[in-house]
């Protein structure tokens, strides 16, 4: 976790595993990383919950509205934006990007947990470009199962869960080139 939080803005990263325990841990960074005092903001984000509903794969637009109508809420709720009513999703792009960049003591990690719930093909692969130009002016951490939105990240960890002397361990770790590589083609 403390490997996570030390990451410099600008890097998307995408988790996968074959056990549970990757939305504990995405918990925990959320937790720690968030500390409106100091200006770093944490916003997790669970794909089921915010997605939910079957989106339709022709039309990524609409899976890429929502993400940034969540993002630019979330925001709003926080203080670091001035709410305005109807605007397009380049209006809410153009007013985060700019809210990021108008305040360079701020941090800000966005944690996308499983937002391919009800996508793929072409839709994920829109997700995914979308997600790697959210990550040049902030933190993204994604959990994912979808190759299309992984191979987008700039580093990609594993997360499992193992029992061991009768307790329950979560391990995350960093997958080298070769082991992503596996990775995304087992994700296949």
């Amino acid at each position: 976790i403390n490997d996570l939080l030390n990451m410099k803005h600008g890097a998307a990263i995408a988790f996968g595993g074959r056990q549970l325990g990757k939305s504990t841990t995405m918990f925990q960074v959320r937790d720690r990383f968030h500390d409106p005092i100091n200006n770093k903001y944490a916003f997790y984000f669970k794909g089921d919950s915010y997605f939910g509903g079957h989106i339709d794969d022709s039309k990524p637009e609409q899976r890429e509205r929502r993400i940034w109508s969540i993002l630019y809420d979330k925001f709003s709720e926080t203080g670091l934006l001035h709410p305005k009513k109807d605007l397009s999703t380049d209006g809410m792009r153009a007013a985060i990007t700019d809210c990021l960049a108008k305040k360079k003591d701020l941090q800000v990690m966005v944690i996308f947990d499983e937002i391919d719930t009800g996508i793929g093909g072409r839709a994920a692969e829109a997700v995914g470009r979308k997600l790697k130009q959210l990550a040049q002016t902030t933190q993204v951490l994604c959990i994912t199962h979808l190759p299309q939105i992984a191979s987008f990240a700039d580093f990609h960890y594993l997360i499992e869960k193992r029992e061991a002397a009768g307790r329950a361990r979560t391990s995350v770790r960093r997958l080298s080139a070769a082991e992503r590589a596996a990775e995304l083609a087992r994700m296949l």
